[in-house]
C-alpha cells in the first residue's frame, strides 16, 4: 500500500508538471489518460487554488530542506539489498575484508543508497565530498561502541548520530518503509514497556542534577573570588594608607631638620643713636 501510495503521489506530480502548469489537458482517448476525465476538472481547480499553491510551495520547501537524496529508483532497498550482500561477499572471496562489514547493517544500507561505494581493491569506504562527515560519524560512532564507550538505544543509534538528524516515526531509515519495530528488532521489548522512558527520564534527572552541582560549584567559586579580591582590595588600601603615612612623617621629620640646622635671624630693629 505504502508503494502505491508513493506511485500514485508521483503520478500526480507528472500531471501537474506535464499538463497544469502549461495550462494544457491530456488527450482523454489516450488509452493512459482515458479514467481521468472525470475528475480532471477538480483536479485542475484545486491545484492551481491559494490551498493548493499554499500546499505546493510548502512541500518544495520542505523538499529543499533534504540534504542526502538516495538514488534506488521504483524498488527500493528490497531489491538493492540483494545486490550489496551478492558485492559483498565477491570482495570477501577474493580475501579482501570491506571496511563498512563491522558497520551498523542499516547505517551501511543507507550508505550504499546515498551513492556511498566500497573501493574492490582495497575495500576502503569511498565517501565522496557529500558524505565525507556522515562517513567519518559512522566510522566513529561504530569505534565507541566496540570500545564501550557508547551505547545506542533502539533508533538512537551510530545512523542517528551520524546524520544528526532524528529518526522519522514509522519508518527505519536503511531498510524499506517499515515501523521501529520490525526496522529494529532487537528492541522490540522496549516499544511497549515504559522501562526505556523510565530510563530516560533517569538520566536527564542525572544530567540535570550535576548541571544543577556544577551551576552551584562556580556560584561559590565565584562567591570565594569576590572575596578574595575584596580582601585584597581592603589590603591594597591599608597599605598604601601605611605608605603615605611614612612619606608624611619622613617629610615633616625632614623640615624639622632643616629647621633646627639654620642659624637664628634677628629681625628686631637697629638701636637709635
Amino acid at each position: 500500500m505504502q508503494k502505491m501510495a508513493k506511485q500514485f503521489q508521483d503520478w500526480k506530480k507528472k500531471l501537474y508538471k506535464t499538463f497544469v502548469a502549461h495550462d494544457r489537458t491530456p488527450d482523454f482517448t489516450n488509452k493512459a489518460y482515458v479514467k481521468l476525465r472525470p475528475f480532471w476538472d477538480e483536479f485542475v481547480e484545486f491545484k492551481n487554488s491559494d490551498e493548493g499553491q499554499t500546499r505546493m510551495i510548502k512541500n518544495q520547501e520542505n523538499a529543499k530542506q533534504k540534504q542526502y537524496h538516495h538514488h534506488l529508483g521504483s524498488s527500493g532497498y528490497r531489491t538493492a539489498i540483494p545486490k550489496w550482500q551478492k558485492l559483498e561477499q565477491e570482495i570477501l572471496d577474493r580475501g579482501i575484508k570491506p571496511e563498512s562489514r563491522h558497520w551498523l547493517e542499516r547505517a551501511m544500507y543507507w550508505f550504499f543508497g546515498n551513492w556511498g561505494t566500497v573501493d574492490l581493491e582495497t575495500g576502503k569506504v569511498v565517501y565522496g565530498e557529500k558524505l565525507q562527515r556522515v562517513g567519518q560519524r559512522i566510522a566513529y560512532a561504530r569505534g565507541l561502541v566496540e570500545s564501550g564507550a557508547w551505547q545506542p538505544t533502539r533508533e538512537k543509534d551510530e545512523l542517528t548520530y551520524a546524520l544528526e538528524i532524528a529518526e522519522h516515526v514509522g519508518r527505519t531509515r536503511g531498510y524499506r518503509e517499515v515501523s521501529w519495530e520490525h526496522g529494529l528488532p532487537k528492541d522490540r521489548p522496549t516499544y511497549r514497556s515504559r522501562l526505556r522512558k523510565k530510563e530516560e527520564e533517569g538520566e536527564r534527572m542525572e544530567e540535570e542534577a550535576e548541571r544543577l552541582h556544577r551551576l552551584e560549584a562556580m556560584v561559590m567559586e565565584s562567591r570565594e573570588t569576590a572575596r578574595e579580591v575584596i580582601a585584597r582590595k581592603k589590603a591594597l588600601e591599608e597599605r598604601m594608607n601605611e605608605e603615605i603615612k611614612r612619606q608624611v612623617q619622613m617629610a615633616v621629620s625632614s623640615i624639622q631638620r632643616q629647621t633646627a640646622s639654620e642659624p637664628g635671624v634677628n629681625i628686631s630693629p637697629p638701636p637709635i643713636s
